[in-house]
């Protein structure tokens, strides 16, 4: 096998070259790379290759191909060349030459025009006129022939609509003698049928550039319609039933706070419904509105105690409650439920409505609610608040601390009270004791129906308090107080302090100002010390007018004491030395023991007095 060195700059036009110079099929030319220079840029300088002429046995299809192709190649070069000088046009009315201003007129040029006749197959041309056109017409379209039917055959073609008209298919035959496929004769045909959307104007150049014939080939689409999309129901919380532990700022985990309560409030968006669309119109090939499909509509269950927006758009909570699913189907429970103890596998309770504990609640859990909050079992040293009513039915157990506390704007009632704080918007009740706690109620303080007794600790009722002990024996300090509020008890307190406060300061800047003020009399007041004067002058005013506020309020408060003066303390058995009585402002400390009394103000004497108990039993 012979093999040539060949030195080149583009390896693609070298073995065009070598294919062309022993005519065959590129793919028949081998080589390989001997050497390749480069310039200081990179880009290839000269190129060596080895080269050799390898004629494998290849399909006979594959060499056909191979030739049409190559033929195709040239025809069409052929083509581009003859165009730019000469013309020919195969038309009903006869068959026309026009050659280019710019084509030489001589012999050879002739010969070229004749050699083109006859490979077109032009019948009976008249030369003649061929040479008119060559010496004397140019640029004129000569007729040189007579059009024939029967003997020029252009390329034909076939369109086929498919698929529910959504396809157009054309498949162009080749043409025998006459012209060749044209981009007005498919834009024509495809007209005739009606076919006006869709249409591929790029794949049409392409049959008409590239002459294929014999292939179906689609050249206009439609646009499939769009089915619309199902309705969707989305639940606008975390339903799952997992535990989610939050951690604050220093990472730290409080392991009491499970979060497993969904709490809505009325009014609030529980599910909303993304509504089912139309979908999308379509059009076929022939210009046909196709309507699409529209998606599946979906209903939102409406649970108890939730309803449905005016467009049915959301789910909304009828109540403040618990939010619960059940396989989808969203409800709002006023009530929340616990079969067993407060712990660790409960965590902290925080609900919207009212709670139900039907065990105990252990130390440091906390329990929050809008409703009432009902223990069967023993409360320890927790925290309770709520905007209802408390009741724990086996009692309150605390500790010494009482760290734990119950705040309730309704009443609270347990069967014992013990080192407890609690604060009530209406009447405490003890079934059996309270010992050692700190009681604030609005209303009454009541510990009557069992044991009633009361031993240690502080309370405060806005009204009365009614028990059948109080203190012990031993003279354990016990301090009832009953007629004022306690939030004024506390507030008169706060004032008091800050009167106290607050005329010391007053004293201090007086003084100051006055050692000022007399230097800037006599004259002495160093000119550095003026802004201080302007200063204090100003702070005396200030103190003034806060003092004069604190008093106006702390008469205020005074009165609402005094009126409280109203409030009782009824004794059904004993109250023992060491009590502490006080109604209104005014205060007894017992040293001896009083039996089935009453104690009141007395306006006339001004003083805490008794009488028999005004209450029966």
């Amino acid at each position: 096998m012979k093999k040539y060195i060949i030195k080149g700059t583009n390896e693609e036009e070298i073995i065009k070259k070598v294919a062309n110079h022993f005519n065959v099929p590129i793919d028949f030319v081998k080589y390989e790379i001997v050497n390749r220079e480069k310039t200081f840029f990179g880009k290839t300088k000269e190129l060596t290759l080895k080269i050799w002429i390898e004629k494998t046995v290849i399909d006979v299809d594959e060499v056909e191909s191979i030739i049409v192709e190559k033929e195709k190649e040239v025809e069409i070069k052929e083509k581009i060349e003859k165009k730019e000088k000469f013309n020919i046009e195969i038309l009903k009315s006869g068959i026309f030459i026009t050659i280019q201003e710019n084509f030489e007129s001589n012999s050879s040029n002739e010969r070229l025009i004749i050699k083109e006749l006859e490979r077109r197959e032009i019948k009976d041309p008249n030369l003649e006129n061929v040479k008119k056109a060559l010496y004397e017409k140019k640029g004129e379209k000569v007729k040189i022939a007579e059009y024939d039917k029967s003997y020029y055959i252009d390329a034909l073609l076939r369109i086929e609509l498919r698929k529910d008209n959504m396809e157009a298919v054309i498949v162009a035959y080749p043409p025998h003698r006459g012209n060749h496929i044209s981009k007005d004769q498919i834009m024509t045909l495809l007209a005739e049928n009606s076919i006006l959307y869709g249409v591929d104007k790029n794949i049409i150049d392409e049959i008409v550039e590239n002459r294929i014939y014999d292939k179906e080939i689609i050249v206009a689409r439609g646009k499939p319609s769009e089915k619309g999309k199902n309705a969707e129901i989305i639940t606008l919380f975390d339903t799952s039933s997992e535990i989610k532990i939050k951690k604050d700022e220093s990472g730290k985990a409080n392991l009491r706070d499970l979060n497993l309560i969904i709490n809505v409030t009325k009014g609030e968006k529980l599910v909303q419904k993304i509504f089912a669309t139309n979908g999308i119109k379509g059009k076929n090939v022939l210009g046909v509105e196709i309507i699409p499909e529209p998606g599946n509509d979906k209903k939102i269950f409406v649970g108890k105690n939730t309803s449905l927006t005016e467009n049915e758009e959301f789910l909304i909570a009828d109540i403040d409650g618990q939010l619960v699913d059940v396989n989808g189907n969203i409800s709002v429970q006023p009530l929340y439920t616990v079969s067993g103890n407060v712990d660790y596998s409960v965590g902290n309770i925080e609900f919207n409505g009212s709670v139900h504990i039907l065990g105990r609640v252990l130390e440091g859990f906390i329990i929050k609610a809008k409703g009432d909050v009902i223990i069967e079992e023993i409360v320890e040293d927790a925290i309770i608040e709520t905007e209802g009513n408390v009741k724990v039915k086996q009692g309150i157990l605390g500790k010494e601390d009482l760290k734990g506390y119950i705040k309730a704007e309704g009443n609270v009632e347990a069967k014992f009270i013990q080192y407890s704080k609690i604060d009530s918007g209406g009447i405490v009740e003890a079934i059996e004791n309270i010992l050692h706690s700190d009681i604030n109620a609005k209303n009454d303080i009541i510990c009557i129906k069992g044991r009633g007794k009361i031993i240690g600790g502080s309370l405060i009722a806005g009204k009365n308090i009614v028990t059948k002990y109080v203190g012990t024996e031993f003279g354990i300090l016990t301090e009832l107080t009953v007629g004022a509020l306690p939030d004024i008890i506390e507030k008169n307190k706060l004032i008091d302090e800050e009167l106290r406060k607050i005329t010391k300061e007053k004293e201090r800047t007086d003084t100051e100002a006055d050692n000022l003020r007399m230097q800037e009399i006599q004259g002495k007041l160093d000119p550095k010390y003026r802004n201080l004067l302007l200063n204090l002058t100003k702070k005396k005013f200030e103190i003034n007018k806060k003092i004069v506020e604190l008093r106006n309020e702390k008469n205020i408060l005074v009165n609402a004491l005094n009126e409280g003066r109203k409030g009782k303390i009824h004794v059904f058995n004993e109250l023992y030395p060491g009590a502490v009585i006080k109604i209104g402002e005014n205060q007894l400390i017992t040293k001896e023991i009083f039996r089935f009394s009453t104690f009141f103000f007395d306006n006339d004497k001004k003083e805490i007095s008794t009488l028999p108990c005004e209450l029966n039993e």
